[in-house]
């Protein structure tokens, strides 16, 4: 201690590249998740973009085991993740998120919001 309260380093082992930082600050959050009483872990597909294939299939059965941890209060811990990429990353990849998915949401914007949101639209009289 330092006198301004624990402080602690987030280390890449030397390797400063975009898919390291990405894959160890993954890797770093589900620790956490493990250790600590958090709840849940919300990743989004772009943390992983600059992974390589075989240790972001890794990660996905990191995050499924992730269902047999319990909270203090023996509630169920919990990951949401956002995955746009399963066929690319293989067999193995594609069944362990469809055995876990809760939604799926089809192609294109209206998936979401039932209609397109980000295009313009000219309205007569305004």
């Amino acid at each position: 201690m330092n006198g301004q309260g624990i402080n602690y380093k987030f280390d890449h082992c030397g390797n400063r590249g975009s898919g390291a930082k990405s894959r160890h600050l993954a890797i770093f959050d589900v620790a956490m998740l493990r250790h600590t009483p958090l709840l849940f872990l919300i990743h989004d597909s772009a943390i992983i973009k600059l992974v390589g294939h075989a240790p972001v299939r890794a990660l996905l059965g990191a995050y499924m085991r992730a269902a047999e941890l319990t909270s203090a209060a023996e509630e169920p811990k919990q990951v949401f993740f956002s995955f746009d990429a399963t066929k690319a990353y293989g067999r193995q990849a594609e069944e362990l998120v469809e055995a876990t998915r809760v939604i799926h949401l089809g192609d294109g914007p209206e998936a979401l919001y039932g209609f397109t949101w980000n295009t313009e639209t000219t309205e007569e009289g305004n």
